[in-house]
């Protein structure tokens, strides 16, 4: 059964928190995030970087994604299209 993600966060102090899922079955499967906060705010907003490539067929396996959520396998990111986060794996 795959896990859906929801097209925004509820909160507005976290608005990454619906992406959480995905970043921690990442770090589960061996990733590992650059910064210890995880996601943390540039002057470009809210991302989390990855040490290792994104394995983006697990994430289709595993996760139901909105539209609003982008897989961009060239480029080796996740961006959700409505809060302008990115999680972005080595590439």
């Amino acid at each position: 059964m795959k896990t859906k993600i929801k097209k925004e966060s509820d909160s507005l102090d976290s608005p990454f928190v619906h992406l959480l899922p995905i970043v921690r079955f990442l770090i589960e499967q061996g990733n590992e995030p650059i910064d210890p906060r995880v996601f943390y705010n540039t002057q470009d907003g809210w991302r989390c970087d990855l040490k290792h490539r994104i394995n983006f067929e697990t994430i289709k396996t595993n996760f139901d994604l909105p539209e609003s959520i982008v897989l961009n396998e060239n480029k080796g990111v996740i961006w959700c299209r409505n809060s302008w986060i990115e999680i972005q794996g080595s590439i």
